[in-house]
């Protein structure tokens, strides 16, 4: 029997995360985000990727808690007076690809299958068929021309990334493989959709095969994303091969664009900032390859990247912003920009669902209730099975699970994981001490408590990296931490 995951269908969140969310929520519809701002020129440099990463973000965390937005409502008014006359957003290019486009759609496509799954209705429906449509006259047999050899790009870009040269028929981005984030979205929306676009979806998965993301210095956000699409794909294909390769892709990320607290850097093997984007789309590829193949690895891995890359780049004003990349020669980790606006503000939304929601789940084979990461908070299943979790993780090993309602399909068992300890059924009351992780040199460690990283301002004090919401701008822009230390005894 194939494996299958049932996840909660709303969550009454309480501590951190609820505070997370609620942030995120209100800057999500400051003005900038109200449906006047929205909807950008036809001429712009990413058409639909604006549009594309708000709804998608407000879809997501409207289902957190039952919310509700006037600017999707907003936004569904007014949607297809912005589409050309081939259905999609932007302008019609006859003479060649444009790569920003086509990845601000796949923004797009997932957030009318999201919407589709949470509000179903005709206008997604409509949407979502004409898009496809107008991208498969485009696309079809040209997708296999994009280049990916080393030596044709630049290997220039800034934080919102930009066009950098005409290649061949495609205009591309320097964000390197931004190109897969339409497929992401093509796969999801054909499976919610039932659309008939297989030939042009299996194009793309031969075009990630052949890829080289270290020979071109792929952007890592688009990588990751094509991670999750890669796991989309494995399962609309039965192609096991398409997991095996997201597998490789990731642990290529780990080893050649990962940072000491477990953020990114924004391309292969260079290490100028971290963007939130990618370190979200890490957790959720991380958190996916655990549920498949049961290597706890990926869940130790998603419980550092969520408590100091996730939480750590969420700003008191509930956006998501960046640092520098904490390397062996970069020792100090500090802020480099604020906010992004135009992408991990929204980004970041996903990210807080993913774990408000599918941290908790429960299997089709022996009804086993895994909490593979504690959050706080009364969950509720389909079946009517709800329950209630408190912890104090991640600052120590405490929780409790209470079932408040068993539902038609009480679970057996509950188990609970802690990073590095494994599943267990009892809890841990004790705190967290700070512990040494040597470098692969042995003559320096880093200090972490649980999936905490701990860094030393200049007066000596400890700071947890997650704790940085906490601080106003001011304070933010300030706060400069010592993550490595010299192999000596901690004082």
């Amino acid at each position: 029997m194939m494996q299958k995951f049932e996840f909660p269908i709303h969550s009454g969140l309480t501590g951190c995360l609820k505070e997370r969310i609620i942030r995120s929520w209100q800057r999500l519809h400051q003005s900038d985000y109200q449906v006047e701002n929205v909807f950008k020129k036809a001429d712009c440099a990413w058409p639909g990727d604006y549009e594309g990463r708000l709804l998608l973000a407000l879809s997501k965390l409207m289902r957190t808690d039952k919310l509700t937005s006037p600017t999707v409502e907003a936004m569904k008014q007014c949607y297809k007076k912005y589409c050309n006359a081939q259905g999609y957003l932007g302008p019609v290019h006859e003479d060649f690809i444009d790569e920003q486009q086509l990845a601000g759609h796949g923004w797009v496509l997932r957030s009318l299958s999201e919407m589709q799954l949470l509000q179903p209705s005709e206008l997604w429906c409509e949407l979502a068929d004409s898009m496809v449509n107008g991208f498969k006259k485009l696309l079809t047999g040209k997708v296999g021309t994009y280049p990916v050899s080393d030596g044709e790009r630049k290997n220039c870009g800034a934080v919102d990334g930009s066009a950098d040269k005409r290649i061949g028929n495609w205009q591309v981005s320097t964000d390197v493989g931004a190109v897969f984030i339409f497929f992401d979205g093509l796969v999801q929306t054909a499976e919610v959709f039932r659309l008939d676009c297989r030939e042009l979806i299996d194009e793309f998965y031969a075009l990630a095969q052949k890829l080289d993301v270290l020979a071109v210095k792929a952007q890592t956000h688009a990588t990751l994303t094509l991670c999750r699409g890669l796991l989309r794909y494995a399962e609309y294909s039965s192609k096991q091969a398409a997991e095996d390769l997201a597998v490789k892709l990731y642990e290529l990320y780990k080893a050649r664009g990962m940072t000491l607290n477990y953020a990114n850097y924004n391309w292969f093997d260079r290490p100028e900032w971290t963007e939130p984007c990618a370190i979200v789309d890490s957790f959720i590829v991380t958190m996916e390859l655990f549920r498949r193949t049961g290597n706890a690895e990926y869940l130790d891995d998603a419980h550092r990247i969520w408590f100091s890359g996730v939480e750590r780049s969420q700003r008191q004003s509930g956006g998501f912003g960046g640092e520098n990349c904490l390397t062996h020669s970069e020792q100090e980790l500090y802020m480099k920009f604020y906010e992004a606006p135009n992408c991990c503000n929204m980004r970041g939304a996903e990210g807080l669902y993913e774990c408000a929601m599918k941290s908790i789940y429960r299997n089709n084979i022996d009804n086993v209730l895994l909490v593979a990461l504690p959050v706080p908070g009364i969950f509720t299943f389909a079946d009517g099975l709800t329950v209630e979790i408190r912890t104090n993780y991640p600052d120590g090993g405490a929780w409790q699970c209470k079932v408040l309602a068993p539902g038609k399909n009480p679970p057996k068992q509950i188990k609970v994981y802690r990073v590095n300890e494994q599943w267990r059924d009892t809890d841990d009351p004790q705190e967290y001490a700070p512990q040494k992780m040597p470098l692969n040199s042995c003559q320096a460690y880093t200090l972490w408590q649980g999936p905490v990283m701990l860094g030393k301002d200049q007066y000596g004090v400890l700071h947890k990296l997650n704790n940085f919401y906490q601080l106003d701008r001011s304070q933010a822009e300030k706060l400069h931490l010592q993550c490595i230390f010299s192999n000596q005894p901690f004082q």
